[in-house]
C-alpha cells in the first residue's frame, strides 16, 4: 500500500508507474511510483495489498529506484538514482543502503545476483552485480560486483573510442558467466548497442550480428538455466537476438 492504495486498487488514472518486480521464496517486492513519489512495496504471492517495509522512507531528493532483484530466498535488492543499492531482508534485516559504495556513481539500472548466493543478513555471499552509468555530460557505463561483503568497481577499462554511455540490463547463470548489455558511444559519436560477457575475471565486448553502426540499443537479456540454452536480447526498434553459440537474428 502506498499513497493510501493498494496495488490491486490501481487504475490509469491514479498516475503510478510501476518499473520492476522480483518473486522471492514467499514474497514479492516492486519498485516504481506515484504521484511523482518514488516507492519501494513488499507483499505475498496472490495477496491484495502491497505496502511500503515498516519504517521505509525514500531519501529526501531521491530519483527512485529503478529495478529490482532477488539475492536469496526472500532477500531483495533495489538499485537506482544517486548509485543506491538497498538491500531488505523480510525477516527484519532492512531495509538499508549498502555502504561503502564506489564514489561518483549516477544511475543504476539493473541487479542480478548468482543463483544460490546470500543469506538473511541482506546480501551474503557469492557474486552480485548491478549496472548502470556514470553522472556527467561524458557519462560512462558502470559494473559493481558484490563479493565478500563489499561492493567494488568491475568496470572493464574501454578504449577511448568504445565507451559505454549506459548500461540497463545483467544477467547471467553462474559465476562465471555473466551478461550486460546497453549501447556504445562510436568514434563517430553514434550511440548503438553492445553485449559485454565475463567469466568472473574480465569483460568481453560480444560480436553482435548487424553493421556497427546501426545496431539497436539493448535493453534486456536472459536465458535457459542450463549451460548451452539459448540467450535472447531485446531491444530499441524492435530488435531481437539470440544466441546459441553465436549472436544471430532469427528468421
Amino acid at each position: 500500500e502506498a499513497g493510501g492504495k493498494t496495488v490491486e486498487e490501481i487504475s490509469p488514472s491514479d498516475d503510478w508507474l510501476l518499473l520492476d518486480v522480483a518473486a522471492g521464496t514467499s514474497t514479492v517486492a516492486v519498485v516504481g511510483s506515484h504521484m511523482g513519489e518514488f516507492t519501494f512495496m513488499v507483499g505475498k504471492p496472490g495477496a491484495k495489498d502491497f505496502a511500503q517495509p515498516e519504517g521505509f522512507s525514500i531519501p529526501t531528493g531521491f530519483g527512485g529506484y529503478y529495478a529490482v532483484g532477488v539475492s536469496e530466498g526472500d532477500t531483495f535488492v533495489a538499485v537506482g538514482d544517486s548509485g543506491q543499492v538497498l538491500a531488505y531482508n523480510v525477516d527484519g534485516v532492512g531495509p538499508g543502503l549498502e555502504p561503502d559504495l564506489p564514489a561518483t556513481l549516477g544511475q543504476l539500472n539493473a541487479f542480478w545476483g548468482t543463483p544460490g548466493a546470500g543469506d538473511a543478513a541482506c546480501i551474503g555471499a557469492g557474486n552480485h552485480y548491478a549496472v548502470g552509468r556514470m553522472p556527467g555530460t561524458s557519462v560512462a557505463g558502470v559494473i559493481l560486483r558484490h563479493e565478500g561483503g563489499r561492493w567494488v568497481d568491475d568496470t572493464p577499462d574501454y578504449k577511448q573510442e568504445d565507451t559505454i554511455p549506459a548500461l540497463f540490463a545483467v544477467w547471467g547463470r553462474s559465476d562465471t558467466e555473466i551478461w550486460a548489455a546497453g549501447e556504445t558511444k562510436t568514434d563517430t559519436n553514434i550511440d548503438v548497442g553492445t553485449i559485454y560477457f565475463s567469466n568472473g575475471a574480465a569483460w568481453i565486448p560480444e560480436f553482435l550480428p548487424v553493421a556497427p553502426d546501426s545496431t539497436p540499443t539493448i535493453y534486456d537479456l536472459a536465458g535457459g538455466p542450463n549451460d548451452g540454452d539459448p540467450i535472447v536480447a531485446v531491444g530499441s526498434g524492435g530488435i531481437h537476438l539470440k544466441r546459441n553459440g553465436n549472436w544471430e537474428v532469427p528468421l
